[in-house]
């Protein structure tokens, strides 16, 4: 079965991490559920200072766009593993597209897929720190997330760039 390729391409570790880190938002926002006080932080400024607030449910966003999150990249994985000829995945002019090797097709598939997996892994971890923090800060035990979220976020763009930059490279390439 095509998903074996999966398997290949990205080690099945990677995916247990970002599958742990969506378990401990699930646990934690539930687990710690009860304990919040009425009113919550809901947004931080660039300082990590809560600037914003909002009734303890709303705690659940974050998990549930956490979930939403992992699903979809995941999904999207499962869909580039499955498709038959990787050429399809290629959004060049086809003079160029009809350039490409079927080797290199399939090395641009890796290359998606693998980035792909590395972003959820970066995000996965910020939706936890997103929780753990909101929930410290709600409880008084932190003043606030500090700088880490500015941290994700260049991160996050430098692999998207990565990705595109080795896409790009690839099929350009002779």
């Amino acid at each position: 079965m095509r998903l074996n390729k999966l398997h290949n391409i990205v080690p099945i570790q990677l995916e247990l991490v970002a599958f742990l880190l969506l378990i401990f938002i699930i646990w934690y926002t539930y687990n710690n559920f009860p304990s919040l006080p009425d009113a919550i932080p809901t947004h931080f400024n660039l300082e990590g200072t809560a600037d914003g607030w909002g009734r303890k449910g709303e705690i659940f966003i974050i998990a549930g766009t956490g979930i939403f999150t992992y699903l979809l990249i995941t999904g999207v994985c499962v869909a580039l593993s499955l498709v038959k000829d990787p050429k399809t995945l290629i959004n060049l002019p086809n003079f160029i597209k009809d350039r490409i090797s079927s080797e290199k097709a399939e090395d641009l598939r890796n290359i998606m897929v693998r980035c792909l997996y590395a972003m959820k892994l970066l995000i996965m971890s910020l939706y936890a720190f997103l929780v753990y923090g909101s929930i410290q800060t709600a409880l008084n035990n932190w003043s606030g997330l500090g700088y880490w979220p500015v941290v994700f976020i260049p991160l996050i763009l430098g692999l998207a760039f990565l990705m595109v930059y080795h896409s790009l490279r690839l099929a350009y390439s002779k």
